[in-house]
């Protein structure tokens, strides 16, 4: 047995090495890629902020955003608030018209304009939306977007015709939530749209900071006009949404079960309305990192992470363990 024994304590070694090898080797195959968070808006009102942060399929490498540049250390062009709309307006052609083939009513309120020749995606709500880009600046190019509507830019105040909230504008939106929305006050609810990930930079869980970012900037500075603590995001959530609003404290109550219907023949049909309560997003995703570290850093979950690498590293690891019992059940008949 003490062969039994000594061979068990080098298999166990031999593992934990291997282990190490394979997190060393999944880092560098991941490597964290430096970024530039940008919240802006054509409205006057809204101060255009820059935060770093640094993004990965690896959790550990991961910085949200914390302390905004100072103005001195931004490159012109990422205050550029033409360009950074041009550019979003670019990226959501990309992602809404040519990949996922949608095709929106131009006679909706939302004034859908779809500019071909300049493949552009483009609607009323632009210029007054607060958006928020991940810009990398190594390559001068917007790599995700989203934005919010608030009924507090609206050059015309709330109105029925045209609605400052874009949901509110089609008839597929539930009664209950139309009267949830006037008791809460619309200038106390935003709403968030347009999220957008280029193609290549989907494996670096933008999405997460695309919430992080919105809400700090929001809630960030107590002298701004935007700022609320006790505002609510409400987003209309298709099945590829939900995980990100969950991680980032979003609930969609099912006994309200607040849903929308864009158009009769839309093929995702009734959309659940989520809501999240502006002061719970941050504490809600620093949560969820650290979990996500916690679970990479040990147990079968870090070699199952989001990547080829890590789904090559998990076999090669469970091989090594099945060839390990098998030895040692071994011992005892070669003894």
């Amino acid at each position: 047995m003490n062969a039994l024994t000594t061979l068990s304590k080098m298999m166990i070694e031999n593992l934990s090495d291997a282990r190490q090898t394979l997190i060393s080797e999944t880092n560098q195959n991941n490597p964290a890629v430096e970024l530039m968070a940008v919240v802006f808006s054509l409205h006057p009102d809204v101060k255009t902020t820059v935060y770093p942060i640094t993004s990965s399929p690896v959790a550990e490498q991961v910085q949200l955003a914390s302390t905004p540049l100072p103005e001195s250390d931004i490159p012109a062009h990422m205050t550029d608030k033409h360009w950074l709309l041009k550019q979003c307006q670019k990226l959501l052609y990309m992602v809404y018209y040519r990949e996922m083939g949608w095709r929106p009513n131009s006679k909706a309120h939302t004034q859908f304009d779809i500019r071909k020749e300049e493949k552009l995606f483009c609607d009323r709500y632009d210029e007054t939306a607060i958006w928020t880009v991940v810009l990398d600046p190594a390559l001068s190019e917007v790599a995700a977007c989203t934005r919010i509507l608030s009924a507090k830019l609206s050059p015309k105040g709330f109105n029925e015709a045209q609605p400052d909230l874009d949901i509110l504008g089609y008839s597929g939106c539930s009664e209950s939530f139309r009267d949830w929305v006037q008791a809460k006050g619309a200038h106390r609810v935003l709403e968030g749209q347009r999220f957008a990930i280029a193609a290549k930079y989907r494996r670096l869980c933008l999405a997460y900071h695309l919430f992080h970012v919105s809400t700090l900037a929001y809630m960030g500075d107590s002298k701004s006009p935007m700022y609320d603590p006790e505002a609510v995001y409400i987003i209309a959530a298709p099945v590829h949404m939900r995980k990100y609003l969950t991680a980032a404290g979003g609930i969609h109550d099912k006994t309200k079960n607040w849903t929308v219907l864009y158009e009769k023949r839309d093929p995702m049909g009734q959309v659940p309305i989520y809501t999240v309560v502006s002061g719970a997003v941050n504490p809600s995703i620093q949560a969820f990192f650290k979990a996500r570290i916690e679970k990479q850093r040990g147990g079968a979950g870090h070699w199952q992470r989001e990547s080829t690498n890590g789904a090559d590293g998990a076999m090669t690891v469970y091989r090594m363990v099945a060839i390990a019992m098998l030895l040692v059940s071994w011992v005892p008949v070669l003894l």
